[in-house]
């Protein structure tokens, strides 16, 4: 018996045989299942992937003007904010209830915080959460700067009936420039 008979003869047993029939034709199910099994977690992945695009988290931090110890605090992202504490330099301040920084408002998207204690580099730290309680820090730093601003002075009337011409005065008032570094998820305790 030479080889090719042999390979018949196995082939024919095996033929006659219906369970190895039977499993070679379950091969391309099992393939089908493995590939549906594996699109599934993939597009898992992408949905969550999408979602995390959506549901992105940001502040931005502007000077409301020269002269003013006012800044800005403005939610650029899609999520609604709450603020639990800022700490910009010496000045600090906790919320027993977090301060909401509503998304998607426009111009109302914002909180003005006045600074009291100015120093010429103040590091910020913003302690946020946002709507699904995951927790925030948003890190930045400001350069308060001082502006001499000429002011007009007004003129007396003498006594002869002209004006008085009265020295030009300057008055000093801050100006910041701000840099928000990032916004990253923190597990921050207060």
């Amino acid at each position: 018996m030479n080889e090719s008979e042999i390979f018949l003869k196995v082939i024919d047993s095996l033929n006659k045989d219906n369970t190895f029939v039977a499993y070679l034709n379950t091969i391309p199910l099992w393939v089908a299942a493995i590939g549906a099994v594996y699109f599934g977690w993939r597009q898992t992945q992408i949905n969550k992937r999408m979602q995390e695009l959506t549901d992105y988290v940001a502040i931005s931090i502007v000077p409301m003007g020269p002269g003013t110890n006012l800044i800005k605090v403005m939610n650029v992202g899609r999520m609604n904010l709450y603020l639990k504490q800022y700490v910009i330099g010496a000045n600090t301040e906790i919320f027993q209830n977090p301060l909401l920084i509503p998304a998607g408002t426009g111009e109302n998207s914002n909180l003005l915080i006045t600074l009291r204690l100015l120093q010429p580099v103040m590091p910020m730290r913003f302690y946020l959460l946002d709507e699904l309680g995951e927790k925030y820090i948003s890190t930045g730093q400001i350069i308060v700067e001082q502006q001499t601003v000429p002011i007009s002075p007004r003129s007396t009337l003498q006594e002869s009936g002209t004006a008085a011409p009265q020295p030009i005065q300057s008055v000093v008032l801050p100006d910041f420039k701000i840099w928000t570094f990032k916004t990253e998820k923190y597990k921050w305790i207060i």
